[in-house]
């Protein structure tokens, strides 16, 4: 097949490439749930935190970026992808992934757009919906739990709402400037791909058929099958598009691209739970509700113990931490949202003088720096973390820019570990919007297992 032979030929000059697959996510936790569709095969895969290129191990297979793009302007979010894009291609990379937000949320025209003016004479395969997780896409619409999306949660959402709920609509809302072709049934994509090219060489001659080829086409998908069947006739193209979507779609190329798999080691968690809560999405705050009825301890962290960094130093923050740490042995719930009915965050907001911007930051920071003192007051539990900017706060307050996706603990949950202080803490991520109400017992069953 023409895959085999591409594949065959990624190296830089001088030295063996060994890199099969680039991945470029704009957000922590979308480059891990993407990266473990890899890694929990047992393919050697990197997940790094860079706004740069930066060369892969010698043994990685897959090379997953979180480019940190999902909150910028769209402008410099093209100027990022399109940066690392280009590099990997002087590299050798000859295979890419954009992962898109399965919400559609962030820059994704722009991000297209970047990765495809980057990689110069490849249409793009764009596959957002996750069956999995209730995200399809019908008739070029995308829905979440059956809702359009404008109308569901992510349309609500305070910090990043979603505007519409076609895609080639939002598409172009985001920056994206090519053409956009809908392709409603898996089994019709290639066919109407290469009627459309070969329409556009005969009547426009070569210069439309090569421009034919920097398209986006936009493919429906309802069920897991359709997935598979889009994946396997992207397997019989005569080049490698570039590929975009979001984990859904990601967890059938280790397959289509005939990566090697083996299977993964077992490890040996705590049983303890610590969940860090940076998300204001309703899913999440449902699963703390639920953990909060069976007895979990939940703990509403105050406005200045969740926007200020500084409280944490103080005498009565250093207080806390040691009981936190104390109490970490069981089962604890940290909550950065309200108790219902009240608005305490945004009132010391507003006396502050912060912008709502200024408090997403300001939250995702103050707990990533939380959850590192209590590690230093020797907490030890194993961690749940939502949202990718409370993972990137994380892993700011503690130097590491690297984390290990290792397998799917469950459906959209990763479990990863990191190096910090010379031992090896376990992890688990999810996007706020991830997981059904009883997730938190769910998790906890298994890690007394």
């Amino acid at each position: 097949m023409v895959f085999d032979e591409v594949l065959s030929n990624f190296q830089e000059e001088g030295d063996r490439q060994m890199v099969k697959l680039l991945i470029l996510a704009d957000d922590f936790t979308g480059a891990l749930d993407t990266g473990v569709q890899f890694s929990g095969k047992g393919i050697r895969t990197q997940v790094v935190v860079s706004g740069h290129w930066v060369k892969p191990d010698s043994d990685c297979d897959v090379m997953v970026i979180d480019v940190e793009t999902r909150h910028v302007p769209k402008e410099k979010a093209y100027e990022i992808v399109y940066d690392v894009c280009q590099q990997a291609v002087k590299y050798g990379i000859r295979c890419f992934y954009k992962k898109t937000d399965s919400a559609l949320r962030g820059n994704v025209g722009s991000e297209l757009q970047a990765a495809v003016d980057a990689v110069s004479g490849k249409n793009i395969v764009f596959v957002p919906a996750f069956p999995a997780m209730r995200r399809i896409t019908v008739d070029g619409v995308h829905y979440i739990d059956g809702i359009p999306v404008k109308e569901s949660v992510f349309g609500q959402d305070p910090f990043e709402p979603v505007m519409y709920d076609r895609v080639d609509e939002l598409l172009r809302a985001t920056g994206y400037k090519g053409g956009v072709i809908g392709v409603g049934k898996a089994e019709r994509k290639l066919q109407a791909a290469e009627e459309r090219k070969t329409q556009a060489s005969e009547e426009r001659g070569q210069k439309a058929a090569e421009a034919a080829k920097q398209q986006l086409f936009l493919y429906d998908a309802e069920t897991d099958a359709d997935l598979d069947e889009i994946a396997e006739s992207v397997g019989k193209k005569k080049d490698i598009p570039i590929l975009a979507g979001c984990a859904g779609f990601a967890a059938k190329l280790p397959e289509l691209l005939k990566l090697s798999v083996k299977e993964s080691d077992d490890v040996k968690l705590k049983e303890n739970l610590v969940f860090l809560c940076g998300s204001v999405n309703p899913i999440t705050k449902s699963q703390i509700v639920y953990g909060e009825k069976m007895g979990i301890p939940r703990i509403h962290l105050k406005p200045e113990e969740k926007l200020e960094i500084s409280y944490w130093n103080q005498p009565v923050g250093l207080e806390k931490i040691r009981q936190l740490a104390k109490d970490g042995m069981q089962h604890i719930i940290i909550d950065s949202n309200d108790e219902e009915g009240h608005n305490d965050t945004m009132e010391y907001a507003a006396k502050k003088g912060y912008s709502i911007e200024d408090v997403r930051v300001r939250i995702s920071e103050t707990l990533g720096y939380l959850l590192k003192k209590l590690i230093d007051a020797g907490m030890e539990a194993t961690y749940l973390i939502t949202g990718g900017d409370t993972l990137i706060g994380f892993m700011k307050a503690i130097g590491v820019s690297e984390l290990e996706p290792m397998n799917e603990i469950r459906p959209g949950c990763v479990l990863t570990s990191l190096n910090y202080q010379d031992k090896k803490h376990y992890v688990i991520t999810k996007s706020g919007g991830f997981g059904q109400e009883r997730l938190i017992e769910q998790l906890t069953r298994i890690l007394a297992q």
